[in-house]
């Protein structure tokens, strides 16, 4: 027989009840003290309220619930100020819904795991479990504020599943009138979470959003997760609404694997249009395998030091807040409102292989890109892409590209140029784009680049304010500084960039491109359209025997990162015939086309294994090779993020500490040190053309042995 207990009856519950428990007891204890009905514990088949006041700890393993259908009679319910409390070594099986009620006081767990409990969703006893699934959340239809507390450690973590036996459907947090089946209006973060491993928890269905809490728009209280994966795992809610103004959120150092909303291209993560007044939302640290982006306003939300393994989204990010040290997995079309830096831009090349455009900016003041590294692994098609695209609109803003590398394809060649501009932009006429002090390759696979191409789809609406201090670089093949893809008028602008001065580029730069008939006053490697020739104090036009820049060491990018860096062993050489390799074990693997040579470390990704004799099975070879793998460094980065690793190395800039993303990006960028003393101090403000800045600094040791 099912039945209904109530433990502790002290107020009228929600749900009809027919069992009374006169005080508090852990579960095993409560044997005896049932009545109405309910002479022993209850279990299977059965439900229970938890009254006001009460605690139920749960000191054996328990499966409650009469496996009822949809948002029908709870498991558990556990009122306003009810708890059930599962202790360490202990697992929790519901077969209904676990609810709970807002009240006064109303920011309180109703739910709480201990280190090393477990909970499981489970409608595998439904009458239809395939059109079934449970929810942890409250029960009205307002806002909810109390929580999940569980409450893992480093050595014992909490385990949170559903059972899909029978074809049950996944378990979901969903309070309000975010009831399972129905459309959520608003969302929130009523969680707090530490050391949890949650898996197979919601799914990409019509309302099967993992968590969907109902949150009054100006609640205060915390929203922490922390130090917790998620397999397997649906979206949040993304809604238009999903942050109280006084709420603060603490969500870092988690890990995302096998999302169901990996190959979406909206945001499976939590948005808001409400600006934070007393609150604040952070984000740091946390591994996604999903895109971050817009659908509504990022306001105010840091990312900071996360790894974006699709990158952001169609429509980007908009958070008005600085990013630092974010790294994007084959991103792309990226729209960003804010200044980002020390980011690292990571595109394989093998799903986009022709001119790839990497970001561009909404209409905010003073934004950029610095001290970024962009990489892209395989060689372009046809044409180069760029790091930049102009967008602006409304009044008069300033977008910056400084102190950023553009590194080389594996084959050594040129795939973007820094800056796109064409007659695409056409509200860019009050906009003002400087780059300066970057350092770029000039050739690409396909023949001519430049650092920046101008003009390219007709004559634009508007002009790169300064390209100064640059430094362009090439293994092999000729290329121009700037160079205009339109050879005639009236499709070519006078003077695209303002000011284009102390730029250097090596011996493999063109000086003037006599196709374009109707560039005017072409020299020093400009070949475009001028009122006069720039670039008077270029470095190679002062020094024309400064052929070479001599930069530190060209090898440095991700794929060298783990071995060259961090010191990890290259793994044993690949060859079709070694056989099966177990998921996450290492190969190396080298070519003479590609990195000069060098063997670098690729780590198995397939969960079955990878299969030497297989075909696509080897590294860098084809078009579906990462399918089985990926660079061993992806790894070690990603594992260094959640961890929030940080790596104290004066010689990478770093000697303050540095998060991972950013120790990366400082590794990078010291091997594009110029080591030709012609360049060192030579650029418009006194510092080093190129990205890698070091005559302030040298002027004040200077001036402090002066003072000794």
């Amino acid at each position: 027989m099912r039945r209904l207990c109530l433990l502790a009856l002290l107020a009228a519950p929600a749900f009809p009840s027919a069992c009374t428990l006169s005080a508090s007891y852990t579960l095993s204890a409560s044997s005896g003290h049932w009545t109405g009905g309910c002479p022993t514990i209850p279990g299977n088949g059965d439900t229970v309220t938890i009254a006001e006041g009460v605690t139920l700890n749960v000191n054996q393993n328990w499966t409650i619930g009469a496996s009822g259908a949809n948002n029908t009679t709870p498991a558990i319910y556990d009122g306003v100020t009810g708890l059930v409390k599962v202790n360490a070594g202990v697992a929790l099986t519901l077969r209904g819904d676990f609810l709970w009620t807002r009240g006064s006081p109303y920011y309180n767990s109703g739910l709480t795991m201990d280190a090393g409990s477990a909970l499981a969703f489970d409608a595998s006893q439904a009458s239809s479990p395939t059109t079934t699934r449970y929810r942890i959340g409250d029960n009205e239809s307002i806002y909810g504020s109390r929580w999940l507390a569980a409450n893992g450690t480093s050595a014992s973590h909490v385990a949170i599943t559903s059972v899909n036996t029978n074809g049950a459907l996944n378990g979901q947090f969903r309070s309000g009138l975010n009831a399972v089946g129905a459309a959520a209006g608003y969302g929130g973060c009523d969680l707090q979470v530490a050391y949890a491993d949650f898996s197979n928890i919601g799914d990409m269905a019509t309302y099967g959003e993992a968590f969907a809490p109902r949150e009054y728009p100006t609640d205060p209280g915390t929203c922490t997760v922390t130090n917790s994966t998620f397999n397997n795992v649906g979206p949040w809610l993304n809604a238009n609404l999903d942050f109280s103004s006084n709420e603060t959120v603490n969500i870092g150092n988690n890990v995302w694997t096998n999302s169901p909303c990996a190959s979406a291209t909206y945001g499976c993560f939590p948005v808001t249009n409400e600006a934070p007044s007393a609150g604040s939302y952070l984000f740091q640290n946390n591994v996604f395998d999903f895109c971050i982006g817009l659908q509504y306003n990022q306001y105010a939300m840091r990312y900071d030091g996360s790894y974006l393994g699709k990158g952001a989204c169609v429509g980007g990010l908009s958070s008005l807040l600085n990013q630092t040290g974010l790294f994007l997995y084959n991103p792309l079309n990226t729209v960003f409102n804010s200044t980002l830096s020390y980011t690292y831009w990571f595109l394989d090349g093998l799903a986009v292989t022709n001119d790839p455009h990497w970001t561009s900016y909404g209409p905010q003041t003073n934004i950029g890109i610095v001290n970024s590294v962009f990489e892209m692994v395989e060689d372009v098609s046809a044409n180069t892409g760029q790091a930049y695209i102009g967008n602006q609109s409304g009044g008069a803003y300033t977008q910056t590209l400084a102190n950023n590398i553009l590194l080389p394809s594996k084959t050594g060649k040129a795939t973007t140029a820094l800056v796109y501009n064409g007659a695409g932009c056409t509200s860019c006429a009050n906009l003002t784009a400087n780059l300066n002090h970057d350092t770029l390759v000039g050739t690409a696979a396909n023949g001519l680049s430049a650092m920046a191409t101008v003009d390219e789809d007709g004559a634009a609406t508007w002009s790169v304010n300064q390209e100064e201090s640059d430094l362009v670089w090439s293994n092999a093949g000729s290329y121009y500084k700037i160079q205009s893809w339109q050879t005639t008028s009236p499709n070519l602008r006078l003077q695209p960039v303002a000011t284009a001065d102390y730029n250097f580029a090596d011996g493999h730069r063109l000086l003037s491109n006599a196709s374009c008939t109707g560039c005017s006053n072409q020299g020093n490697g400009y070949a475009a359209n001028w009122s006069t020739t720039p670039g008077s104090h270029d470095v190679d036009a002062l020094y024309p025997t400064v052929t070479n820049p001599y930069l530190a060491d060209t090898t440095r990018n991700l794929a060298s990162w783990d071995t060259a860096y961090l010191g990890q062993p290259l793994g044993t050489q690949w060859s079709s015939s070694l056989g099966a390799i177990a998921y996450g074990g290492i190969v190396s693997e080298s070519h003479s086309g590609y990195y000069g040579g060098a063997a670098h470390n690729f780590r198995c990704l397939y969960p079955t294994g990878c299969v030497t004799s297989a075909a696509n099975s080897e590294p860098m070879v084809g078009s579906s090779w990462t399918t089985y793998w990926e660079w061993a460094s992806l790894y070690d980065l990603r594992k260094a993020v959640a961890a929030g690793s940080t790596y104290t190395d004066g010689a990478i800039g770093c000697a303050s500490g540095c998060s991972a993303v950013q120790a990366l990006v400082g590794w990078v960028q010291k091997g594009y040190t110029p080591q030709a003393p012609a360049l060192w101090c030579a650029g418009h403000d006194g510092e080093t053309v190129g990205a890698v800045p070091f005559c302030a600094n040298g002027k004040v040791l200077l001036g402090t042995l002066a003072g000794m």
